[in-house]
C-alpha cells in the first residue's frame, strides 16, 4: 500500500507489480516508497506522474508500458485500461482510461483484472476470466530479463 494513492489506485498498482521475478520485487518498492505528484483528471479517466526516491533500486535504463491490467466499471460498457509507464527503470506514470463514456475515478467502485494479449505489446487484448497474469506477455514487454 501506497499512502498517497487512493484504494483503486493501490490495487492497479498491485496488480501491475505483482510476482516474484526480481523486475516485479524492484517495481514493488518503488510504488511502496514512492509519491503521487501531479494527479490529474481527464473526465475520461486519470494520469498520476510518480516521484521515486533517489535510495530506491532501479531496473537499469529499462523504459517500458506495462498494459496488462483493466477494470470493470459500473454503467460503462467497456472495461478501463490502465497504463503503468516504466521510465529509465522507475516507475514515472499511472493512466486510466474509459473508452467510452465519462468516468472520474474513484466515484465507482471498480474490480481489476488481468489482461490477455494477443500478439506482440500493444496489441490487442481481451479479459483473463482466469483471473493469473500472462508472464510470457510481462517478459516479452521487460526484454526477456
Amino acid at each position: 500500500m501506497n499512502p498517497s494513492l487512493n484504494v483503486l489506485e493501490n490495487e492497479v498498482m498491485r496488480l501491475f507489480t505483482e510476482g516474484d521475478s526480481p523486475e516485479m520485487v524492484v517495481l514493488r518498492e518503488q510504488w511502496q516508497q514512492c509519491w503521487a505528484h501531479g494527479r490529474r483528471y481527464t473526465g475520461v479517466g486519470f494520469r498520476i506522474d510518480f516521484r521515486i526516491p533517489r535510495n530506491c533500486r532501479r531496473l537499469d535504463k529499462l523504459s517500458v508500458e506495462l498494459d496488462d491490467v483493466s477494470g470493470e466499471v459500473p454503467g460503462l460498457d467497456d472495461d478501463v485500461n490502465f497504463l503503468l509507464f516504466i521510465r529509465h527503470g522507475a516507475i514515472a506514470r499511472l493512466e486510466g482510461c474509459a473508452w467510452t463514456g465519462s468516468w472520474l475515478p474513484p466515484s465507482e467502485p471498480c474490480r481489476v483484472h488481468y489482461n490477455l494479449h494477443v500478439g506482440r505489446p500493444g496489441a490487442w487484448a481481451i479479459r483473463n476470466n482466469m483471473g493469473e497474469r500472462q508472464w510470457s506477455y510481462v517478459e516479452l514487454v521487460l526484454g526477456g530479463r
